[in-house]
């Protein structure tokens, strides 16, 4: 019997890493029935043409996905849009959620290792490698963000290549590009710390605190989610002890550069 679960929790993760998810997969059945006893007295009641595009998943739902980049997008960018810095830098982050944000109000500049097909006016979009960005690039932001994105680093899940100290040549280059006195807001996922290859690193939050101090980086607040919100820590090295124990939470570092 113990073999027996051990091979379906195996089988479970296994259809999960490639996004067949049994579960999902059954609820699109049940939902099947609704939606043609649905077509056939909505086509019944319209001289309209009908053709079909089930959509089997949003009967449900709640009104929106309020998850960990939406309280983080929303957060941060408030943030960064009352500071008003002089030149805005980001890293990585989501560019539909985040930069979204704070293009509705301020030109920023986004540099990602994948390409960018559209054109925003408010973006300015350079594709880059941070692991291994050019010095012209050095100096040159009053205030930068990585939101969501160092974690990836080195994994080659979005065609970076190998490299396990990924994370610490980009957290490094990251300092270089900040100018002296400018504002890095970090966020990783903070949790018992491991790889999860190739999704992401989940990092416990002293491992952060110490490499940003090792490169002169300060920590002027940290925050994370709880029940839903935003939350500033009022004792960081004791949130960072919980945190570590906790399997995934989102870690929201603010430093400042020496």
């Amino acid at each position: 019997m113990n073999f027996v679960r051990r091979l379906a929790n195996k089988l479970s993760a296994f259809l999960g890493w490639i996004e067949i998810r049994p579960r999902r997969t059954f609820t699109a059945l049940a939902a099947f029935k609704h939606y043609l006893t649905d077509l056939n007295e909505f086509s019944s009641r319209t001289n309209w043409k009908v053709l079909k595009y089930p959509c089997l998943f949003d009967l449900n739902q709640e009104a929106g996905s309020c998850g960990e980049y939406f309280f983080q997008d929303i957060y941060v960018a408030k943030r960064i849009i009352e500071q008003n810095p002089g030149r805005h830098i980001d890293v990585g982050s989501r560019v539909d959620g985040f930069i979204a944000h704070l293009a509705c109000v301020r030109r920023v500049e986004v540099l990602d290792i994948r390409p960018m097909i559209s054109t925003v006016n408010e973006i300015d979009f350079h594709q880059a490698d941070i692991t291994g960005i050019s010095a012209d690039w050095f100096d040159a932001a009053d205030c930068l963000s990585c939101l969501h994105a160092l974690e990836h680093f080195g994994l080659n899940r979005y065609g970076d290549g190998i490299d396990p100290d990924g994370w610490k040549a980009g957290f490094q280059n990251l300092q270089k590009i900040l100018k002296k006195g400018g504002v890095l807001w970090l966020s990783v996922p903070v949790g018992k710390q491991r790889v999860e290859f190739n999704a992401h690193r989940v990092f416990d939050p002293q491992t952060i605190y110490n490499f940003a101090s090792g490169l002169g980086l300060a920590l002027q607040e940290f925050a994370y989610l709880d029940k839903g919100k935003i939350t500033v820590s009022s004792d960081h090295e004791n949130d960072f002890r919980r945190l570590a124990n906790a399997n995934y939470n989102l870690g929201i570092f603010k430093f400042t550069k020496g």
